[in-house]
């Protein structure tokens, strides 16, 4: 009986996209803050971000809590928090915040949003000093800061790279926007336990001292996500994290770029302080475009890899990797168990090189293969240089690329079955009825093997 929840304006009770505004119904009590306190001690996440949670919450509800518990943290065993900071209440959800934060919480995710009506920027410093002085043990440290003009990251970027230093328990770190400069990643390199690192980076022009000191840096990282504007950025961003890292996913699509300027980010991993340790490396190039050039020389660097498990390129360029370049990758790459090569559209000059016969030598070589997206022309092929090889793990493979002709359909039914005895389906990214015949075979087969 003491709060209620008022629809906002322009919303109504039976809107399914409704968000509604929670307010005190009267006066809080001795006997209320105790019933809040007993739910309080048991709660250990809690969500403040619209996009999760859409309900705003009334200026009295704040001012109620901080003037009544005013002392000690309104959460005793917070462990997790989604603030969103795009509130109109900006004169008492900071007090409201200094109590909610804690010693105890270890994961934090920001929203803030300064392309809201009134100027919340001041809260930005506010809400980011108080992180390392609230929450010493701070583990996770995630979020999005949206705006209208470049000018308006000035006041995170300053306030990010002071309290960088003192965030020394920090195990991951992710922020989609902004981006980072040079000055802002030279200060995360240096905190000893961050392991998990997801960037974005900015298209300023970085001195050739900036990011020059590799020695030393970034003492725990395995695992880095980046999304840069250019391969050039990305390359230098790499060639800085000299680490044996384990995880590496690259977002790259700059428009109009070319293949030369990807070549000089595949050399670099030829010797790479991950050479031996990489497993999963994951590469987002949608963009990237070629011209007759030779794409498997590009593409070489990268079966210096040699502990890969995971391969995935989104890239019309994949097209171009042949039976010879799947060949010499799954020699190169043993222990592979997820391959991806996925072209999203394909052309009348763009047909892919690689047949089934490249599925062969995969099989023949990576015992452990479970997943294949991968965008070939499939064609009969003979299967006795399999000598008994197959893949009995694979159910379900995914293919780009032509369909198969009208006489081969049944060639490359017994092609799959022999190379993936229990497959059950084909998933391609167009509907056609050559496929289609394909996997009612497929599924007879399977259904023949359970009885």
């Amino acid at each position: 009986d003491s709060w209620t929840l008022v629809p906002d304006f322009g919303f109504t009770d039976d809107d399914p996209d409704r968000s509604s505004t929670l307010m005190l119904t009267r006066v809080l009590e001795n006997q209320d803050f105790r019933r809040f306190d007993y739910y309080a001690s048991r709660m250990i996440k809690v969500s403040l971000a619209v996009y999760t949670f859409p309900i705003n919450i009334h200026a009295s509800v704040y001012e109620s809590l901080v003037l009544n518990r005013s002392s000690r943290p309104f959460l005793p065993k917070l462990r997790t928090c989604s603030i969103s900071v795009d509130t109109d209440e900006e004169e008492i959800f900071p007090s409201f915040l200094l109590h909610l934060l804690s010693p105890t919480v270890s994961h934090i995710k920001l929203h803030v949003d300064l392309q809201y009506e009134k100027d919340i920027t001041p809260l930005i410093p506010l809400i980011l000093f108080s992180l390392p002085f609230f929450c010493p043990r701070l583990q996770f440290l995630s979020g999005c800061i949206f705006c209208s003009e470049k000018s308006q990251f000035g006041p995170f970027q300053s306030s990010f790279q002071a309290i960088v230093p003192f965030l020394d328990s920090l195990n991951a770190l992710s922020f989609s926007r902004p981006t980072f400069d040079a000055k802002t990643i030279c200060e995360v390199s240096r905190l000893p336990k961050l392991r998990k690192w997801e960037v974005e980076l900015d298209d300023n022009v970085w001195s050739k001292e900036a990011l020059k000191t590799t020695q030393g840096l970034f003492p725990a990282l395995a695992s880095l996500k980046l999304t840069a504007p250019t391969f050039e950025r990305a390359a230098e961003l790499i060639n800085f994290v000299q680490v044996p890292l384990e995880d590496l996913e690259l977002h790259i699509n700059p428009r109009n770029s070319r293949l030369h300027s990807f070549t000089k980010l595949s050399q670099i991993f030829s010797n790479h302080s991950c050479t031996l340790t990489l497993t999963s490396l994951i590469l987002d190039i949608s963009m990237l475009k070629h011209r007759n050039q030779d794409v498997c020389a590009v593409f070489q660097p990268f079966f210096a890899l040699r502990r890969l498990i995971t391969f995935s390129v989104t890239s019309l360029c994949v097209t171009q990797l042949d039976d010879v370049w799947l060949a010499d990758a799954a020699i190169a790459w043993p222990h592979l168990q997820n391959l991806i090569l996925w072209a999203y559209r394909i052309t009348s000059d763009n047909q892919p090189k690689a047949t089934c016969q490249g599925l062969i030598s995969l099989v023949r070589r990576c015992p452990n293969l479970s997943e294949i997206s991968i965008t070939i022309t499939a064609n009969p092929v003979a299967t006795d240089v399999l000598d008994g090889a197959c893949n009995t793990i694979i159910r379900r493979i995914h293919l780009g690329g032509s369909r198969p002709k009208k006489d081969d359909l049944e060639g490359v039914y017994r092609t799959f079955l022999a190379i993936f005895p229990n497959l059950e389906t084909v998933d391609v990214w167009y509907s056609h009825k050559a496929w289609k015949r394909i996997n009612d075979l497929l599924r007879l087969q399977s259904q023949s093997r359970v009885r």
